[in-house]
């Protein structure tokens, strides 16, 4: 046994109350690495604090290879806190390594044990010639390591683990190691086989894996054929890293990754950072499993994104997109719910989201979108019960009742702090509920939504008992008499509904609401003023204009949020707001009231100019999905009123201009449409951009023209410039559109000195990546989903800068890194700057808009470049009361208004 290092981690408990004892999740763990494989290996531990007082903590450590974040905190009374370990084995020889954490308070004291095992890993095809043979000679716990390339035949398709607990892993990612199946109606094979081993720890990671074709053969409650890709029966693998594309020929078989278990049992499933698309069949198709998704994108594919039968599921940060019937569809049932967390439901030929299930369905933080109906229910005995909160359901059409939720067939949904807006349907182009389930709509704003045969907003029809709370209903429209007033509606037949609406606004009041003979229960708290949206757009024949649900969430600042003279702020009731029974805001208090809104903001934000109407002490809660926030315009000095003394301070700034412009210090914009040289528009100017082989490649994009790569020998140099080098601060931004991973984008330097070099690529992952030599930075966000990015690195202005210190933003929000191994950065000046090409790695794709700054931009910099093309800051200015970052008349008329309304 070989101890590199001992050391000791000290967490030490800073009180300020009387301490306590912590409790935590796990005191041995045993990890094990393949030598010469450079991944970080990341692993969680939970501090729960059980006292009634805040537990300040702090850590210290000195070890090599082991990383732990976050450095300190604060476990707040009766919740826990994740910390962070990272592994980084690369370098270390096969050998055991061990360390211990002692974590400690002024009343507790507990040891981590923490074993790395550092093997050596059984090479494909250095040591053995297929990959199978290295799975038939492997031991427990080995790691199986494949080499780049292409790998076909006997021994490289229908890969059996035949139950031994072993990885199998590429040494440099999905893009570069491809399992061709070469398979075919009359010779099927596929990629992998896991059969009959349920309580075995078997991994697959960074494989992609192409052209499979499952034999004939039904299997499952549902029948079909077993998977193209990869087959699961009564097995649990993990699945990481992975890209299955072109797999399958509809209907050839149903799934390209299909599960297929006899009962559910533990553990779960593992599917993470996997790109499933443009399959010819469903991208997962499920029978009773465990499932546990993360960081996927399933996109494109001929049936279902996924299709899960008796399953249950937690999935986070997943994309569904673009697939030819839905984006998920769940049947059957199970105890235990399917939990989607910061997922994207988006433009799916059929529902973003269908449940023929009894499970229990829970969608938080998430966005729905463009689909043929967003979440609906179908089935005659299903009773699902649907909690749908922080999310933004909008511009979804269906030919079928509710464009946006639709609930029937005795279901029932809760749909609290949620967007629903734009989405149009025959009848409750916002929502349809039905039979006699009850339905709650808390702090939601339905809004601009379409229906042809009843009310826009609401439908509701059979028995349905509903109770709209603290919510707006404003502009929806019924298109068959092309009025605003028809909010929510219920059908004129012998089921009556109940409809009780309280601290809401409704448009037109008790008249918005087109409902016959029917028990409507309208509290004398609802009011009926226009709720003073921000850049709501308008209508005009009938369609909603100048109104753009982009493509991210939390939905921007400006999209149906409440200006600060709404009658809807602080009109609302505090008793009303639910428990953070999922515990949205991430603090482990399930059982306190939702404490942030879709925005993330926090619910109860005190505005002091705003009459308190509502129900509450202190701060009161606003109506709608969002919470203004704010404060007296015109109150410069803080003495809650707007008077002479502000006129003073207001007449000082007059016609003041905050705005201030980065330039670039070189740009190419790549929009002369023609010839092989791109002029540098940048403030220094003078280095045209050299085009390689890319003459014939100017194509029209989102402005003007960007260069299509889409072979190795096309690159883009700029002779001469060596970029920004040393240690200089330094902010690079370009725009992509791609597919592929493990492309380069940009880079310059040199590739033999540590730290020498400056590489901005897309990682085999599809996050933004950073590389100069020695170290690395990988951040969060996709990027390979075919859609258009701006993609920013900073370096900041620092005496020794490290990766560590450099930012990443993507479409102009700050991308949180996933993977960062330590580096000083020196660049050196050997390599010319080089854009779509570095070594082996050639973009595959488009590339507009590249930019060097020798500074570091600002967050609000980067952002106004993703949205207006200009880095432009606004100096802030206390008398600018419009946000133009100027002190002009439109600010004098808001604080003439401020003045006259007290």
């Amino acid at each position: 046994m070989k101890y590199l290092i001992a050391s000791t981690l000290l967490l030490t408990a800073v009180f300020t109350a009387t301490a306590s004892a912590f409790d935590l999740s796990k005191t041995d763990l045993q990890i094990r690495a393949a030598a010469g494989d450079s991944d970080i290996q990341t692993h969680t531990i939970t501090l729960t604090n059980p006292a009634d007082t805040p537990l300040d903590w702090q850590i210290e450590y000195d070890c090599p290879w082991l990383r732990i974040e976050p450095a300190t905190g604060t476990t707040p009374a009766d919740s826990s806190s994740d910390i962070t370990l990272r592994i980084a084995h690369t370098g270390l020889p096969a050998d055991a390594y061990t360390t211990t954490a002692a974590i400690t308070t002024a009343s507790d004291q507990q040891n981590i044990d923490l074993t790395l095992t550092v093997t050596i890993p059984l090479r494909v095809p250095a040591d053995y010639p297929t990959i199978q043979a290295a799975i038939d000679a492997a031991n427990p716990n080995d790691t199986v390591l494949i080499a780049p390339g292409t790998y076909t035949g006997t021994g490289n398709r229908d890969i059996d683990f035949k139950g031994k607990p072993i990885t199998v892993k590429s040494s440099h990612g999905p893009e570069q190691t491809i399992i061709d199946c070469q398979g075919t109606g009359q010779y099927p094979h596929r990629g992998f086989t896991f059969k009959g081993y349920k309580f075995i720890k078997q991994e697959i990671y960074g494989l992609k894996i192409i052209n499979g074709k499952a034999p004939a053969g039904s299997v499952g409650r549902k029948g079909g054929y077993p998977g193209s890709a990869i087959y699961i029966e009564n097995a649990a693998p993990v699945i990481k890293n992975c890209i299955l594309t072109s797999n399958a020929d509809f209907p050839n078989t149903i799934g390209t990754i299909a599960i297929n278990n006899d009962t559910i049992f533990e553990p779960q499933t593992i599917i993470e950072n996997c790109t499933i698309a443009g399959n010819g069949t469903s991208g997962i198709r499920a029978y009773k499993a465990k499932l546990k998704m993360t960081d996927c994108l399933l996109k494109d594919n001929n049936q279902w994104g996924m299709f899960i039968d008796t399953c249950s599921l937690e999935a986070a940060r997943c994309k569904f997109t673009l697939n030819s019937q839905d984006g998920v569809y769940s049947d059957g049932g199970y105890t235990e719910p399917l939990r989607f967390d910061n997922c994207q439901f988006i433009n799916n030929s059929f529902t973003g989201i269908r449940i023929s299930s009894t499970n229990e369905v829970v969608i938080l933080n998430s966005l729905v979108k463009g689909n043929a109906g967003g979440i609906s229910t179908s089935g005659t005995s299903i009773r699902p019960v649907i909690f749908v909160q922080n999310t933004a359901i909008v511009s979804n059409s269906s030919s079928k009742p509710g464009g946006g939720i639709s609930v029937y067939n005795n279901g029932s949904a809760s749909l609290f702090n949620c967007l629903i807006a734009d989405n149009y349907a025959p009848k409750g182009g916002g929502a349809y509920f039905t039979h006699e389930k009850k339905f709650k709509i808390v702090n939601c704003t339905f809004a601009y939504n379409r229906a042809m045969q009843s009310a826009g907003g609401l439908h509701l029809e059979y028995w349905a008992d509903v109770k709209v709370l603290n919510s707006i209903f404003w502009g929806n429209r019924n298109l068959s008499d092309g009025t605003l007033g028809s909010q929510i509606s219920a059908a004129d037949d012998y089921y009556p509904v109940y409809l009780l609406i309280a601290f809401s606004d409704i448009q037109n009041g008790k008249d918005g609401i087109d409902v016959v003979d029917k028990l409507i229960d309208w509290r004398d708290n609802n009011i009926l003023a226009d709720p003073l949206f921000v850049d709501t757009g308008y209508y005009e024949d009938g369609e909603l204009q100048d109104y753009d649900f982009r493509l991210t969430h939390p939905m921007p600042d400006d999209e149906l949020k409440l200006t600060l003279t709404s009658p809807c702020i602080d009109a609302a009731s505090n008793l009303k707001v639910p428990a953070d029974q999922f515990d949205v805001d991430g603090d482990g208090n399930v059982t306190e009231k939702i404490s942030i809104d879709l925005n993330g903001k926090p619910r109860l934000s005190y505005l002091s100019s705003a009459p308190d109407s509502g129900q509450g002490s202190g701060a009161i809660v606003d109506m709608g999905a969002y919470e203004a926030v704010g404060a007296i315009p015109g109150d410069f000095n803080d003495d809650e009123k707007t008077d002479f003394s502000d006129l003073t301070d207001f007449s000082g700034r007059w016609m003041a201009d905050g705005r201030s412009l980065w330039q670039p210090l070189h740009e190419w914009h790549f929009n002369t449409g023609s010839g092989s040289v791109a002029e540098d528009v940048g403030s220094a100017g003078g280095l045209d951009a050299h085009l390689a082989n890319l003459e014939n490649s100017w194509t029209p994009s989102r402005d003007g023209y960007a260069l299509q790569f889409d072979h190795n020998e096309q690159v883009v140099t700029v002779p001469g410039y060596y970029g920004i080098t040393g240690t200089q601060a330094r902010t690079v931004t370009a725009w992509i559109k791609t597919e592929t991973t493990w492309k380069a984008i940009l880079g310059w330097g040199g590739s033999l000195q540590e730290g020498g070099t400056w590489l901005i690529s897309v990682h085999e992952d599809g996050a933004l990546r950073l590389s100069v030599k020695g170290g690395r930075k990988i951040g969060s966000a996709l990027l390979n989903d075919g859609n258009w990015h701006h993609v920013t690195v900073v370096l900041p202005e620092m005496e020794n800068p490290n990766v560590t210190d450099c930012k990443f933003y993507v479409d102009g929000r700050p991308d949180e890194p996933r993977i960062v191994v330590p580096c000083s950065i020196d660049t050196v000046s050997d390599k010319e700057l080089t854009i779509g090409h570095w070594n082996d790695r050639s973009f595959m794709g488009l590339i507009d808009g590249v930019s060097i700054y020798n500074d570091e931009l600002s967050p609000e910099a980067i952002l106004s470049l993703y949205v207006n093309g200009r880095a432009q800051t606004c100096r802030y200015l206390p008398e600018d009361l419009t946000g133009d970052c100027k002190v002009n008349f439109k600010d004098l008329a808001v604080f003439a208004q401020s003045w006259l309304m007290q």
